[in-house]
């Protein structure tokens, strides 16, 4: 199956912001994220064909998305923002998931934090894959 650790999956993680997007890519089952350079976006159409052209290039099974939620876990206004956009992401064909981004948040300050933060989630993500397939 596509989702077994056992047979090559590439994940591309999110980090939504307004204006900017940190991504992060990884094949499993090497796992090994890389980052990938920041979208800048001014609309929500102008950030989906950006994605769409990363899922095209990089051939990409599941899409993992931060969802920023509040220091609570109650979903905030950039959370509701995150979340209108994923059936879009979903029609780009790759399967999408969210994850809690309130702990993935670097402050390495020497780094693009967009792409340290998907980076972060993409980690997360890969470690709960090994973990449920272990």
């Amino acid at each position: 199956s596509r989702d077994s650790l056992g047979v090559s999956m590439r994940i591309l993680a999110l980090d939504i912001g307004l204006h900017r997007t940190g991504v992060a890519f990884a094949e499993c089952p090497t796992g090994i994220p890389l980052v990938l350079p920041t979208l800048h976006h001014e609309s929500a159409r102008d950030f989906l064909d950006q994605v769409a052209e990363l899922v095209r290039v990089r051939r990409i099974d599941h899409i993992v998305v931060g969802l920023p939620l509040l220091s609570s876990g109650k979903e905030g206004r950039q959370a509701r923002c995150v979340r209108a956009l994923l059936p879009s992401l979903v029609l780009l064909g790759a399967s999408v998931s969210t994850l809690d981004e309130r702990y993935s948040t670097s402050q390495h300050s020497s780094q693009d934090p967009d792409a340290v933060a998907a980076c972060s989630l993409l980690t997360v993500f890969i470690d709960r894959l090994d973990a449920k397939h272990s």
